[in-house]
């Protein structure tokens, strides 16, 4: 079932698509998170160094407006420092104001803990401006994500005097959990559409063919009555379904027709057979069955040293009334007759329609007590009995002949034609005594 299942064009289908849905996933991802982070991380950064820019704008124009002075160094000062303090905080919340001792002049309400490289950023701060021009230093914690700023102020006091400024870009988790939520989101859509996908594939490819693979099996099983049912499909697979319903429907027709045929063959046969071995008005075993059972009884008396008893019951006077009123009326005393005699023999006694007027009767391993009962139970059954027929009603009689395969002094017949001779020789005796009689040859 397992190798079965992985053999389908279905699970084929549907595992390249998945590994395709993959391969898309993984690219959204990769292009979301490899620049989308990088720029995010990017432009906070870069929005803080602009913040220093115009910082450090403000200080300069602020240095020009005042020129060189102390500031924090007394209360002479003290406007001059509210007024530096307030063109800081318009750009940080969170700063310090450090002497090239490391000693903290003035620091703002918003506490934080300085960083540990302090003394060595504030010096690389002073080197960088002396030697390179450059106007600030900036250190970058990304585990905590603050910016460092530091910018030498020369212009305000003697000596080196260092103004660190602290940037919180925490926003920057924000931001990456917003990328992550739209990430997230894109992928739920992206897999939405693709299941969408998915559907419409097993409804429009998978589904007509998994309908055309079963139907196909079932009619190769024997069920010719197996359809596809695709009527609300106008496209391919809708006339593949509708050829495949012809081809079904020509396929049940001609089965029909070949059942057909065969049946007819089958009791045709079964008809020939029955003919073979039946006579067709009485029902009874015809003359050409039962000489081949005479025979095989003649046989199996001889091996066995049993005897048979073989009777000929004739019709008085059939001739003339053939003559007189036709086949019709004949062949219901024939019918009527036959019937009698059925009904009055044993189940192992041998009944048949031995020729025109003659009934033949074949008993197996029969006594003379048997024999004579029975022939005279016929005799008198027909004797009694009233024939209805379209020319009128009938009492007929009946002479019945009788022999054995064995006589008295333990003889046996040597061939059929002598067991049929010999009954027909006592039915002759009975004939010239009256008719209506019973002989028996012993």
């Amino acid at each position: 079932m397992k190798k079965f299942i992985t053999q389908s064009i279905g699970f084929r289908i549907v595992f390249f698509y998945i590994l395709l849905v993959l391969i898309n996933v993984s690219f959204v991802i990769t292009i979301i998170f490899e620049n989308q982070v990088d720029l995010i991380v990017a432009n906070s950064k870069l929005e803080s160094e602009k913040q220093f820019y115009n910082l450090i704008d403000s200080i300069k124009k602020f240095s020009s407006e005042m020129g060189k002075g102390s500031i924090f160094t007394g209360k002479k000062d003290q406007k001059i420092s509210e007024h530096f303090i307030k063109v800081i905080s318009t750009y940080a919340s969170a700063y310090y104001v450090i002497n090239e001792k490391d000693k903290i002049l003035y620091q703002s309400e918003t506490q934080f803990k300085p960083p540990d490289t302090l003394a060595e950023d504030v010096l690389r701060s002073i080197t960088t401006k002396n030697f390179s021009g450059k106007e600030y230093y900036l250190r970058i914690d990304d585990k905590n994500k603050i910016v460092y700023c530091y910018i030498p102020l020369d212009d305000f006091r003697p000596g080196d005097t260092i103004l660190l400024v602290v940037k919180d870009i925490s926003s920057i988790d924000l931001s990456l959990q917003y990328l992550y939520k739209q990430a997230l989101f894109v992928i739920i859509i992206t897999l939405f559409f693709h299941a969408v996908f998915v559907l419409i594939l097993f409804r429009y490819i998978i589904r007509p063919v998994k309908l055309l693979d079963l139907s196909a099996k079932k009619i190769s099983e024997g069920d010719f009555k197996a359809r596809v049912s695709l009527q609300e499909r106008h496209d391919e697979f809708g006339s593949l379904a509708e050829s495949f319903n012809k081809m079904a429907d020509a396929v049940d027709k001609n089965m029909q027709q070949l059942a057909g045929e065969i049946e007819s063959a089958q009791e045709t046969k079964k008809k020939t057979d029955y003919l073979t071995v039946k006579d067709e008005l009485t029902d009874l075993y015809n003359q050409a069955f039962m000489q081949e059972r005479i025979k095989e009884e003649i046989k199996k008396a001889s091996v066995k040293n049993s005897t048979s008893a073989l009777f000929i019951i004739d019709i008085d006077g059939y001739d003339e009334i053939k003559k007189i009123y036709g086949h019709k009326s004949v062949d219901i005393i024939l019918l009527e007759t036959a019937k009698i005699i059925s009904r009055n023999c044993a189940e192992t006694d041998i009944v048949s329609h031995f020729h025109s007027d003659k009934f033949v009767i074949l008993s197996p391993d029969c006594s003379a007590e048997y024999a004579e009962g029975l022939s005279e139970k016929i005799r008198n059954k027909i004797e009694s009995n009233r024939v209805i027929t379209p020319d009128g009603t009938f009492a007929v009689t009946a002479s019945i002949g009788v022999s054995f395969s064995r006589s008295r002094d333990g003889k046996a017949l040597e061939s059929e034609n002598d067991f049929i001779h010999s009954a027909e020789a006592a039915l002759q005796q009975a004939k010239k005594k009256g008719k209506n009689k019973v002989e028996i040859l012993s």
